[in-house]
C-alpha cells in the first residue's frame, strides 16, 4: 500500500496547472532539420501562441561553372625545317655572334645566334621541349620536339651582289671571306647584312618522326587536332563553281580591275575593243579557281584568282583579285572574303569553330601570311618574311 501516497502525489503533479512561461516555452530544437509541413497544427494550451509552422526554404541553387577549353597554344610557322616560335624576335634575345647556318635546307641563307635564357620571355622559352605536330599544304607530315631555341635573320635572292657591295664598303679581302656564303661568312659581312633582322625565336626539331618536307606550320601535340580542307589544282572554274565565278563578278573589286586593266591597254595604244580583247585574254590566262573541302564536314569553301597575288610584275599590268566563298547544298555562294591579298597555299579550322584560318603566300621571296576571320573581314594575325634582294624579273 505504500505505493499508493507515490501514485496519489504523482496524480496531483500531473493534474497542477502549468505555469504560463512554462507552457508556452518553445521545444528544443531537433537535431535534424525539419523539412516537412505537419498536415495537422499541435494542440496548444489556453492563451498561447500557436508554435511557428515549420517551413523549410529552397537550397540555393548552385552556379554550374561549365569548363571552358583551354585557350590553344602558339600557331607557328615553319621554314627550312625550323620552327618559327615568335616571327618578331628582339636581337637581344641572342646572345654570342651571329654564325652563318650551314644546313642550306631552303632558298634562303641565314645566320643565327643562340638564344639567351634570361632574355627570352619565359612564356617562349618554355615551349622549348614540348612535342609538336607539323602541316603541309594537305595535312599532317611530321611530328617532333623542339630543341633548343635560337634567334635567325634570313635574306634571299642574288645574295652575291650583296656581298659584293658589303665587300666593297669593307676592304680588300672581306669578298673573299664571304664568298662561300652558305657556309662561312666573314664577321663584318655578315653584321652588316642580317644586323637589322628581321629576327625570329626558332627552334630545330628531335626525336622526329616521318618526313617534315613541304612543312608551312606547326601546333602544340596537346592542342586540337584540326580540320584540314583539302584540294585540287587550281584552273578554270567548273560546272559546280561557276556560280562563285559569278558572284565574283558582281564585286566592286572585279569591275575596279576590269576597269584598270582596259585603261592600262589603252594606255599603250590599244584601241576600245582592242582593250576589251586584252582583258578577255587576261581573265582566260590569269583565272584560277580551286576547291577545299572539309571531308569530316563537308564544308566546301572556294578560292577565285585572277593574276598572281603578290608577285611582282615586270613592266605588265600588275592588278590582281584573290577572292574566298563558301558552297552550300543549294548550289549557292557566300563570300566570305573579296580582298585576300596574296594566294591560299593552306586552309584549315584549328578550333572547330567554322570559321577556318588560311596561310597565304606572295609567291615571291619567302612571305607568308596567316589570316584568321574577325567579325566579317579576315586579317593579318602574323607573317614572316625573307627580305628580297635583287631584281625579281
Amino acid at each position: 500500500m505504500w505505493l499508493a501516497p507515490l501514485l496519489l502525489a504523482a496524480g496531483l503533479e500531473l493534474a497542477r496547472a502549468p505555469a504560463e512561461d512554462e507552457e508556452c516555452a518553445a521545444p528544443e530544437a531537433p537535431e535534424l532539420l525539419v523539412i516537412e509541413v505537419p498536415e495537422q497544427p499541435a494542440e496548444t494550451g489556453p492563451g498561447c501562441s500557436p508554435p511557428p509552422t515549420p517551413t523549410t526554404s529552397p537550397a540555393p541553387k548552385a552556379e554550374t561553372l561549365e569548363a571552358s577549353p583551354e585557350a590553344p597554344g602558339p600557331l607557328m610557322f615553319v621554314l627550312d625545317g625550323r620552327v618559327l616560335i615568335d616571327t618578331d624576335a628582339d636581337p637581344e634575345w641572342g646572345r654570342g655572334r651571329a654564325r652563318a647556318d650551314a644546313r642550306g635546307a631552303g632558298p634562303a641563307r641565314s645566320v643565327r645566334r643562340a638564344a639567351a635564357r634570361k632574355s627570352v620571355p619565359e612564356d617562349l622559352w618554355k615551349l622549348s621541349g614540348e612535342r609538336v605536330v607539323l602541316y603541309g599544304p594537305s595535312g599532317r607530315v611530321c611530328e617532333g620536339r623542339l630543341d633548343a631555341l635560337s634567334i635567325a635573320a634570313r635574306y634571299s635572292g642574288e645574295l652575291e651582289l650583296l656581298y659584293e657591295e658589303e665587300a666593297r664598303l669593307g676592304g680588300d679581302g672581306v669578298f673573299d671571306e664571304a664568298r662561300d656564303a652558305g657556309v662561312r661568312l666573314s664577321r663584318r659581312v655578315d653584321e652588316r647584312i642580317y644586323e637589322d633582322g628581321p629576327w625570329s625565336l626558332e627552334a630545330a626539331l628531335a626525336d622526329t618522326r616521318g618526313s617534315c618536307d613541304g612543312a608551312l606550320w606547326a601546333r602544340l601535340a596537346t592542342d586540337l587536332e584540326p580540320a584540314i580542307y583539302t584540294t585540287s589544282a587550281a584552273g578554270s572554274p567548273d560546272e559546280r563553281d561557276a556560280g562563285a565565278w559569278d558572284t565574283v563578278t558582281e564585286l566592286a573589286a572585279f569591275r575596279e580591275l576590269r576597269d584598270g586593266h582596259v585603261t592600262f591597254s589603252q594606255e599603250l595604244g590599244a584601241s576600245p575593243s582592242e582593250a576589251e580583247a586584252a582583258w578577255a585574254r587576261f581573265v582566260a590566262e590569269e583565272r584560277r579557281v580551286q576547291r577545299w573541302r572539309d571531308p569530316a564536314s563537308g564544308d566546301t569553301l572556294v578560292t577565285v584568282q585572277l593574276g598572281a597575288p603578290g608577285v611582282p610584275s615586270c613592266g605588265e599590268f600588275d592588278g590582281t583579285l584573290a577572292a574566298l566563298l563558301r558552297a552550300h547544298g543549294d548550289g549557292g555562294f557566300e563570300l566570305l572574303e573579296a580582298e585576300l591579298g596574296a594566294r591560299p597555299i593552306a586552309i584549315f579550322d584549328r578550333d572547330h569553330d567554322g570559321a577556318p584560318e588560311l596561310i597565304v603566300s606572295s609567291g615571291i621571296a619567302i612571305e607568308l601570311e596567316l589570316l584568321e576571320r574577325d567579325d566579317d573581314a579576315y586579317d593579318v594575325v602574323d607573317q614572316v618574311e625573307v627580305p628580297f634582294f635583287g631584281c625579281p624579273c
